[in-house]
């Protein structure tokens, strides 16, 4: 399965069925009469909403920090000090596989049986940025991770993002599938060393300067001219980092919602490299201080944020408080190579001469470039409430941490007043002991029920999970082309009536949402409506009908279907091929 956030085109058609079927307004779609509310419809809902925070606690050194009870904790929400209604204190350290009385020695000792609402662990490597070699590092290192996770019970997905995300092992807790997914990834291409080969050659471009100048007048005359030449490949090169920038951020918001219905404690390992704030900083930085001496130029914190991505780190950062994931980043980037590989060429006149009117000029490697080039990885994993490691090529030491973060935790919640809301709410939370610090989400999204339900759908589109308490049928009659290009696909939806729960009225009001996906890895906005019910007293095998026409492009493949019952809060997911007869 591959995702992206490229849109579709839903045309939502409704037609009555068996047993009276009316429309609410959806959602951008086609709206079918309103349907007035049902009397008492949310009568049975539990008015208060249950906030939890999987928090991790560690010292001074960084070490994961174990053994606190609730009363260690204080928790703040907008500032308002809230009471802790839930507490477990997970420590999975002291696990051990254990073979049966009299096992030998040839004999594998069996994986334990992930646990429910276990964690569950996505671990996805952007080939796009990746080098070859750098991939093979974390890939030895992550490889460590397997056993203790496998102890844990945990669950393990494997993809890759070549630009589109690809699945390459679905969640899993078998030990031998996970390495043979690692050792598939490692046979994977990449893209990486194009581009830092691409970098590498327009920085040395900027500090070689003008080679052929030999005297004073030669240098300042070749130097408007070469300079303004460089400014334009930077620029051209920034729209393109920019525009993969945005791509890959697309990618992970994406996977990011769709892990939402998971449950349990959900850890996001994105291995990445030079994922930055603003793209092209780094070079630009170096072009200014050997040019503008010569050139009129903005200073290069006032160029970078012309064009920069904080907020699609934002969009990323809302969507994991959204969903519950922690986001952990791993720049693989090899620093210490950098670092070192200082040697750009002979120093020229042009180099003598920026360096009298500007002060030194930085010869290979400019250590401002490591927080250009981290800043943006780091804002993402904190903000997330998850992690970074890089500038080190010791992966060792974020596999041991972020194995220990897994093992020993804190699941803290607490109650707040009303149905959700749909609001971001800031979240503090405190460790009364001196000395500790815990790691948490900043915010939290109070979803509302229908968000619930849209996540539970993407999830389901895209991993499979899900349930059909309500015993929902989705069948898809055949599609016909439209004069634009796009195909109609009649939906037909069939609800028992049985499962459902009626108002005074007489009357189940149900909240739809669908979602489709395609085979080129494109995922549609969901889309939303409401069906109201009519349930006969007289017949409870009734069957509860309606007919949604979806407009998708040409290569839609598979529709997801939820269902919500608005009284008794009961849902269904369920998902189909868009082929006739599924």
């Amino acid at each position: 399965m591959k995702i992206s956030q490229l849109a579709f085109v839903f045309l939502v058609i409704l037609a009555a069925g068996s047993v009276a079927a009316q429309t609410a307004p959806p959602d951008e779609a086609t709206a079918g009469p309103e349907v007035p509310a049902a009397t008492g419809v949310f009568h049975g809902e539990v008015e208060v909403s249950v906030v939890t925070l999987y928090a991790t606690v560690v010292d001074k050194k960084g070490q994961v920090v174990s053994g606190l009870k609730a009363e260690d904790f204080a928790v703040f929400e907008s500032g308002e000090r809230r009471e802790i209604t839930l507490f477990e204190a997970i420590d999975r350290t002291a696990l051990e596989l254990k073979g049966s009385a009299g096992q030998t020695a040839d004999e594998e000792t069996p994986a334990p049986e992930a646990q429910s609402g276990g964690d569950s662990v996505a671990v996805v490597f952007d080939n796009v940025r990746l080098e070859r070699r750098a991939r093979r590092r974390v890939l030895k290192a992550l490889e460590k991770m397997v056993k203790p996770l496998r102890e844990q019970g945990a669950e393990v997905m494997v993809g890759v993002m070549a630009p589109r995300f690809e699945v390459v092992l679905p969640f899993d807790v078998d030990p031998e599938r996970i390495s043979s997914a690692f050792e598939q990834v490692a046979d994977t291409p990449t893209t990486g060393e194009s581009l830092k080969s691409e970098r590498r050659a327009l920085k040395r471009d900027v500090y070689r300067g003008l080679t052929t100048a030999r005297t004073q007048e030669m240098v300042e005359i070749l130097a408007r001219s070469e300079g303004q030449r460089l400014e334009l490949r930077i620029d051209a090169f920034r729209e393109i980092e920019m525009q993969r920038g945005l791509e890959g951020l697309n990618r992970i918001e994406a996977l990011v919602r769709s892990l939402a219905g998971r449950g349990g404690r959900t850890s996001l390992i994105w291995v990445t490299e030079d994922m930055s704030f603003r793209p092209a900083t780094d070079i630009y930085r170096r072009f200014y201080n050997r040019f503008s001496t010569f050139l009129t130029l903005d200073l290069p914190d006032m160029w970078g944020t012309e064009r920069d991505l904080r907020q699609d780190f934002d969009r990323v950062i809302g969507a994991a408080h959204s969903a519950g994931v922690t986001v952990h980043v791993v720049d693989a980037s090899n620093r210490d190579a950098e670092v070192t590989d200082t040697d750009f060429g002979a120093q020229d006149m042009f180099t003598t001469t920026a360096s009298q009117a500007a002060g030194p000029s930085t010869k290979g490697y400019d250590f401002s470039e490591i927080n250009d080039a981290i800043e943006g990885p780091q804002y993402l994993g904190y903000g997330s409430g998850g992690g970074f490691f890089g500038n080190s090529r010791n992966f060792d030491v974020f596999v041991d941490s972020f194995v220990e973060t897994t093992a020993t935790y804190y699941v803290i919640g607490y109650d707040r007043p009303g149905p959700g809301d749909g609001q971001a709410h800031s979240v503090r939370l405190e460790v009364k002991r001196p000395g500790l610090r815990v790691r948490h989400p900043s915010k939290i999204l109070d979803r509302t029920p229908e968000q619930r339900l849209t996540d539970s759908v993407v999830s389901h589109l895209l991993w499979g999970a899900g349930s059909n308490p309500l015993g929902l049928h989705v069948a898809i009659d055949a599609g016909r082309g439209a004069e634009d290009g796009t195909m109609l696909w009649p939906v037909n939806l069939n609800i028992p009536v049985a499962g459902l729960s009626a108002g005074d009225d007489g009357r189940a009001v149900v909240t739809v949402v669908l979602c489709v996906a395609a085979s080129d890895g494109t995922i549609a906005r969901p889309q939303q409506l409401r069906l109201a019910l009519t349930v006969p007293e007289s017949n409870p095998e009734a069957i509860g009908a309606a007919q949604v026409t979806l407009r998708t492009r040409p290569e839609g493949e598979k529709v997801a279907v939820g269902i919500r019952d608005e009284l008794s809060g009961a849902t269904s997911t369920v998902s189909v091929d868009l082929t006739p007869g599924s």
